[in-house]
C-alpha cells in the first residue's frame, strides 16, 4: 500500500509539474455565447494498456487539477495516434463535467469506468472543442 501511495504521490507531482500542469499540454478555452470556460488537458499514449493507465492515474489527480484552473469544465483526453489507429480517451473531473460531456458526445463507443472512450477517434480541433462550444452555446448563462 505504501508502494501505491508513494507511486501516486510521484505521479501527483509530475502531473503538476506540466502546465497546470498537465502531462503534454493543456487548453483553457471561454465559451463566449455561454459565459463558460472550460479547460482539456492533453495527453499522448503509445497503446491501449497505456492509455487506460495513464486515464485511470488522471482521474484521481484532475479533480485536484480542476480546483487550480479557473474553470466551470475540465477534461482529460488520452490519445494514441500510432500507425493510422486513433482511438481517445477522455476522462471528466467531476460530476458537472460529465453531465455535459455525455450530453455533448453521446455517441461514445464504449466507458470503462473512467473513460469515454472513441474508436474512431475525438479530435481536440475538429470535434471536442467545436463539440463543447457548441453545446454549450444552447445554454447561456452569466
Amino acid at each position: 500500500m505504501a508502494t501505491q501511495n508513494n507511486k501516486n504521490g510521484r505521479f501527483l507531482g509530475h502531473f503538476q509539474t506540466f502546465s497546470f500542469g498537465l502531462v503534454g499540454k493543456a487548453l483553457e478555452v471561454k465559451n463566449e455565447a455561454s459565459n463558460v470556460k472550460f479547460g482539456i488537458a492533453l495527453a499522448n499514449a503509445i497503446d491501449e494498456e497505456h492509455a487506460a493507465e495513464l486515464a485511470r492515474r488522471l482521474e484521481k489527480v484532475l479533480p485536484e487539477g480542476h480546483k487550480q484552473k479557473d474553470v466551470e469544465l475540465m477534461y482529460a483526453e488520452v490519445s494514441i495516434r500510432e500507425e493510422g489507429v486513433k482511438i481517445d480517451y477522455v476522462v471528466c473531473a467531476d460530476e458537472h463535467s460529465r453531465e455535459v460531456f455525455m450530453e455533448a458526445f453521446p455517441d461514445y463507443d464504449e466507458f470503462d469506468g473512467t473513460s469515454y472512450i472513441f474508436r474512431k477517434g475525438l479530435g481536440r480541433k475538429t470535434k471536442l472543442v467545436p463539440g463543447l462550444t457548441d453545446f454549450l452555446a444552447q445554454y447561456p448563462h452569466e
